[in-house]
């Protein structure tokens, strides 16, 4: 079995944080390393063939998750069986590339000239940064070598397809020199974070010029990659990892009882408002858009599941004043859901931990909570009687009476006024939240007061700050979060300026040392 492993002890902030400004804190960020996932990679890839190459499967198609979000740093290691995936994709990549080059700057046409026209190319693709003349005279150094036992189609593949393994192509660093990010480094982090590729022409001009060691130039940067919200990838899949609606497409329903259920479609449906929800409130109360909005997709093939009546042959959008916020949309309903009942408990942990950045204490090992049917009994109800129990009570008055609110709509997302021949309630009470804690009576009051909660608003920031960072929040970022809540507030909470100014502050450019 090949073996391709790399660590990196990762070292951060100790001690105080000494401000020399009272929004500047001179503790940067820990030093990491990030490794590229499929869609990154497949990225490289169609810069260096101008489209792709059809043949090939992109390593890391399975996302590793830590916690919420797949950006996580994480240890910087690759699985041994991603080891033969990215072995295979190399042997791919290398043989389409050589069969496709006219000249291999092979023998004594292998000049610097040469070099840098024919292979330039392929290692500012792989390195999102111009390589130097030192670099072009190591590639001709391995050329030479790889010739004296191979021809020189041969011998030009042997020499590539180690690139293509390396680390310096897999992971993209943020270590920093002499504490502070190289201009590379924030190019790639800008544009890998962003819009998971490559560095466009413009940053990679800014990086090889050291152009992008002033937080005004970032800011500038950062402005123009995010012009277009709906486009900007990274938006697309915080919202999706945040909030979990994908999950619906690996919720089993039964397709005899529930033949209208489309969970792709579902999916989609919510996508598509969450488009139109960032295209308009990006940079004007995305956080209340998402969760009080009426704005819904509806197709025909998933009206039903909206219990909408819809006259039109295609999908169109509407206000639907039974629905508020993307959490009473079908597909997030089905997400929280088990294959034939709802599970209030498991979306009252969600509204706890990702709305309110609560913290619900992990089950004793071995512990499989047993919910008893019970003819006549809501869900709701035998919930209420399971946590009766004193091992139980705790963690559950954390969790269900956020979750209460959405017993209105049933387990395939339709409207419900009775469970299990019983009748439903929908009141709960809300904790944690703020000046809007209490009782509240359904699920459209429940969004409501979470929308104008400073809890949820200060969570929203922290949770696009575990995004963009790729990492959870250490106590040394205090001071930064506290910064970046309130230019969300005095903004008009833009979640873009948020983001820029992340990109734009000394915390992110400074990297802590790592001691050797």
């Amino acid at each position: 079995m090949r073996s391709l492993l790399l660590a990196m002890t990762l070292v951060g902030c100790t001690g105080e944080i000494v401000l020399p400004q009272p929004t500047a804190p001179t503790c940067g960020e820990p030093a990491r390393l990030k490794r590229l996932n499929a869609t990154e990679y497949r990225a490289i890839v169609t810069q260096l063939f101008d489209g792709g190459v059809r043949a090939l499967e992109a390593p890391f198609a399975q996302a590793r998750r830590t916690d919420v979000f797949s950006t996580w740093a994480g240890q910087a290691t690759i699985s041994e069986y991603e080891v033969d995936d990215v072995w295979a994709a190399a042997d791919v990549i290398a043989n389409e590339w050589t069969n496709r080059q006219t000249q291999l700057c092979s023998g004594s046409g292998r000049t610097l000239e040469c070099l840098r026209r024919v292979y330039a190319p392929v290692l500012t693709a792989l390195w999102s940064r111009t390589p130097t003349d030192e670099d072009l005279g190591a590639l001709a150094a391995s050329l030479n070598e790889a010739e004296r036992e191979l021809a020189p189609k041969q011998a030009a593949i042997a020499t590539l397809r180690p690139l293509l393994m390396s680390p310096d192509f897999l992971f993209r660093s943020e270590l920093g020199i002499d504490g502070r990010l190289t201009s590379s480094e924030v190019a790639t982090a800008l544009s890998f974070t962003l819009w998971e590729r490559p560095p466009d022409a413009q940053l990679r001009s800014l990086a090889d010029s050291d152009g992008l060691t002033s937080t005004e130039v970032i800011a500038t940067e950062t402005r123009r990659l995010l012009e277009h919200p709906a486009d900007v990838p990274a938006l697309r899949r915080f919202l999706r990892e945040l909030l979990q609606y994908e999950n619906a497409k690996t919720t089993f329903k039964d397709a005899a009882a529930f033949p209208f259920h489309r969970a792709g479609e579902l999916v989609d449906d919510t996508e598509k408002v969450v488009e139109r929800l960032v295209t308009d409130h990006a940079r004007s109360g995305l956080h209340r858009a998402l969760l009080t909005s009426d704005l819904v997709y509806v197709r025909p093939s998933t009206a039903k599941s909206w219990n909408v009546a819809l006259s039109a042959d295609a999908g169109v959008f509407m206000a639907d004043p039974t629905r508020t916020g993307v959490l009473t949309h079908p597909s997030w309903l089905v997400a929280m859901s088990e294959p034939d009942h709802n599970h209030l408990v498991r979306r009252g942990r969600f509204v706890r931990e990702r709305l309110l950045c609560g913290e619900v204490p992990m089950l004793p090992g071995g512990v499989v909570p047993q919910i008893e049917k019970k003819p006549g009994l809501t869900f709701r109800q035998r919930i209420e009687q399971h946590s009766t129990d004193p091992a139980c009570s705790g963690c559950h008055q954390l969790m269900d009476p956020l979750g209460m609110g959405f017993e209105a709509w049933d387990h395939v997302g339709r409207p419900q006024t009775m469970d299990n021949g019983g009748v439903v309630s929908t009141a709960g009470a809300l904790t944690g939240a703020g000046d809007v804690d209490g009782p509240y009576a359904d699920a459209k009051q429940l969004m409501q007061r979470l929308a104008e909660s400073p809890q949820v608003k200060a969570c929203w920031v922290k949770q696009v700050f575990r995004f963009v960072r790729g990492r959870d929040v250490l106590a040394t970022d205090r001071c930064e979060l506290e910064r970046l809540t309130q230019l969300y507030d005095s903004s008009g909470e833009d979640t873009l300026a948020v983001v820029e100014a992340m990109f734009a502050s000394e915390a992110f450019l400074q990297r802590t040392q790592v001691t050797p």
